[in-house]
């Protein structure tokens, strides 16, 4: 009987009915199978993530092997163009150098002291060139040393020093270098103030060192060398790794190695470079 009445009371508009329904704005809409899949789609898998970072790292890694190798050409081929710079530099110095070369006398507290005197290792002379002195505004002559030192990582150094007045030091060096014997002026470095104060021109040489022969053939410049003059140097063929005395040598040899290529410079006094 309650049942009905309850029944009677639910469906009866303007009886108010015992029994409580729900708010219908409260009720929460069913959702479709469609709607669920795309909630669970909105979001990325352990997998996922470990395939979109491990792709990412590799991009970047490719990235920076070729922003790695860009560099490393660029380095390259910037160390070879200063390298060439220098090559030039030193062939243009030696070459205004030995064209300017003039016998010079010091007549000072030790004695009489000529000053051109060479070596396998260091040339000490007198030139007019004043390329790569230090104030050489103003000056008439030039005194240098070029020689070679250990490089601190590997090979030699091929360096000048040069100054417009007959310094001390220098006098004393040069000294130094003609009154020791064979076996001093074979390994011959200069002292530590003129290592400091040279200008380096070329590095890291494999190899290098000084030829004098004390004539030339003297061919006009800008003709090739006659063949077999560069070679042979030896003693039997009147060239010789020292050099002592007032008279100039006829020819000077520099030659030096840079990685696997032999650069040889024949010098000549009063004329040059050939």
């Amino acid at each position: 009987m309650e049942e009905s009445l309850t029944s009677v009371h639910a469906i009866i508009p303007g009886v108010r009915s015992k029994k409580r329904y729900p708010d219908p704005s409260r009720l929460r809409p069913l959702r479709t199978a469609q709607q669920t899949c795309c909630e669970r789609s909105c979001g990325f898998s352990l997998i996922e993530l470990i395939t979109a970072m491990t792709i990412t790292a590799m991009i970047v890694m490719m990235l920076y092997w070729a922003f790695a190798m860009g560099s490393r050409v660029w380095e390259v081929q910037d160390m070879q163009t200063t390298q060439a710079q220098r090559e030039e530099a030193f062939f243009r110095l030696l070459d205004q150098d030995f064209r300017g070369l003039v016998p010079y006398t010091s007549r000072w507290e030790r004695g009489v002291t000529e000053f051109f005197a060479g070596g396998p290792t260091a040339i000490y002379y007198v030139t007019r060139g004043g390329f790569g002195a230090q104030a050489r505004e103003g000056k008439a002559l030039f005194f240098a040393c070029l020689f070679l030192e250990p490089n601190p990582e590997e090979g030699w150094n091929m360096a000048l020093y040069k100054v417009p007045v007959p310094e001390p030091e220098l006098l004393e060096n040069v000294h130094a270098f003609q009154t020791g014997g064979d076996f001093v002026r074979h390994d011959w470095l200069p002292t530590n103030a003129i290592q400091e104060n040279a200008v380096v021109f070329l590095e890291k040489l494999s190899h290098a060192e000084f030829f004098f022969a004390p004539e030339s053939p003297r061919p006009l410049r800008g003709t090739e060398v006659p063949v077999g003059l560069l070679d042979g140097f030896s003693e039997q063929n009147g060239y010789t790794q020292e050099w002592l005395g007032r008279i100039l040598p006829g020819m000077v040899l520099v030659r030096y190695e840079l990685g696997d290529r032999l650069t040889e410079i024949a010098l000549v006094p009063g004329i040059g470079a050939m």
